[in-house]
């Protein structure tokens, strides 16, 4: 599908003694303002004043950067190809996944330092070289002489404890199931922690598309200009005819 945009602009009379100049490409994209700005900047007399209108749409960064942009920090890629709008977008949602993934760290070892200090305090536990299956196995028995009992049972000798050094034992089981709440609390932090993680990933992924997308479109622009010239004639008149295909 063709249209052609045809835009004639004169500040006086006389059209004789015509001299062409290129129009600069970025000017061309400025048509996606309202006719009453566009008008408004066309009016002007001198070549100069309609140079320096070029838009910063003009393409002046290669895809290959414009790509490492978004993968470094979602959104600049969009910036540097034109696109303000998804560049706000991306950049907000960036900002919002590192809020985030801070959040959960420290929530996660918040609710870490209090389920380690509530059983220290409720099951004598000795925190010092603990690993995350042996706390695990203290929200899980009611102390160690149960769970080696268990171990035993299902044939797994190796996998008891040493009853001094991995001590521990719940007074009730109110105790024990508030212990296992606490720890749910920094697991649960610990998911939405990875979750967030796979966001900043997939961030950079669509902001990458994004870029590439928008590149690729701003070339085709440039590519389907079929004309674009400014007429200035020797006595100062300044007329602008343009014509795009898009």
């Amino acid at each position: 599908m063709f249209s052609v945009i045809t835009l004639l602009c004169s500040v006086a009379e006389s059209s004789e003694g015509l001299e062409k100049t290129t129009l600069p490409l970025g000017f061309l994209q400025k048509f996606g303002q309202t006719d009453e700005k566009v008008l408004s900047r066309l009016g002007r007399r001198d070549f100069e004043n309609i140079t320096a209108l070029e838009s910063n749409h003009t393409l002046t960064t290669s895809k290959k950067k414009a790509v490492l942009m978004s993968i470094i920090l979602p959104g600049t890629g969009e910036r540097a190809t034109g696109n303000y709008a998804s560049a706000k977008l991306f950049n907000s949602t960036e900002s919002a996944l590192w809020l985030s993934l801070l959040w959960f760290k420290k929530t996660k070892d918040w609710r870490r330092e209090d389920y380690e200090v509530y059983a220290s305090v409720n099951a004598g536990v000795n925190n010092e070289g603990k690993d995350e299956v042996y706390y695990a196995n203290v929200g899980n028995y009611s102390d160690v002489d149960e769970y080696n009992s268990a171990m035993r049972r299902s044939r797994n000798p190796s996998g008891t404890y040493d009853s001094q050094d991995y001590f521990w034992s719940w007074s009730s089981d109110e105790t024990r199931l508030q212990y296992k709440s606490l720890r749910k609390e920094s697991e649960l932090a610990g998911q939405n922690l990875q979750y967030t993680i796979v966001g900043l990933i997939l961030n950079r992924l669509m902001s990458v598309m994004n870029t590439v997308y928008r590149y690729n479109k701003n070339v085709s622009m440039a590519m389907s200009i079929e004309s674009g010239s400014v007429l200035i004639d020797k006595a100062g008149t300044t007329k602008l005819s343009l014509s795009v295909r898009f």
